[in-house]
């Protein structure tokens, strides 16, 4: 948590973010964690996930969440790859917001 930079602040702006003033407000957190396991025919499997938000100069929030997933496998079956990133895909799509 913290202040962001007017720096950062333009950064923001400047990919869309309807931020107020120079100086605002800022608090982030995230969780990162990869499992690697002993078994050669088990993919390691890596994700992080964070959540950002800051308050605007009149007291409203804004907040997003970032991050991503990952499957590494030593040794490659397309057919685990596939469900893989479709099971992910289906999840995301059922909170996915159109604007």
């Amino acid at each position: 948590h913290g202040t962001l930079s007017a720096q950062a602040v333009q950064q923001m702006k400047s990919r869309g973010k309807e931020l107020f003033g120079d100086s605002v407000p800022f608090t982030a957190m995230g969780i990162s964690s990869v499992i690697h396991p002993i078994n050669p025919f088990i993919p390691t499997v890596h994700f992080n996930y964070r959540y950002f938000q800051v308050t605007q100069s009149d007291g409203r929030k804004l907040w997003w969440f970032g991050g991503g997933t990952d499957l590494t496998p030593t040794y490659l079956n397309r057919e685990d790859a596939t469900h893989f990133h479709n099971t992910l895909k289906t999840a995301c799509d059922k909170h996915q917001i159109i604007s």
